[in-house]
């Protein structure tokens, strides 16, 4: 093998690793806007799990509200029942 058939090897597996190396940055850009995407979708779960957590919230505050009304209510009757 001569000069230039080894020259010309050398430019054909440069080339190939300058391929490898493109392939692995798509890989990478690929990989990344995906973890991205979970991670903007993580955060709309919690989002929506705020907002859950929020609701059931004021739907116990509102039947604590409700239970402390009508136990008001009872305790009222019952105090003016005897006078």
């Amino acid at each position: 093998m001569n000069r230039e058939e080894q020259e010309a090897y050398v430019k054909k597996y440069e080339a190939k690793l300058d391929e490898m190396d493109a392939e692995a940055r798509q890989w990478e850009a690929a990989r990344r806007s995906e973890f991205e995407g979970e991670r903007d979708n993580f955060r709309g779960q919690l989002r929506a799990w705020g907002d859950y957590a929020e609701g059931k919230w004021d739907e116990f505050t509102a039947n604590i509200e409700q239970g402390w009304h009508t136990l008001e209510g009872k305790w009222h009757d019952w105090t003016t029942r005897d006078a």
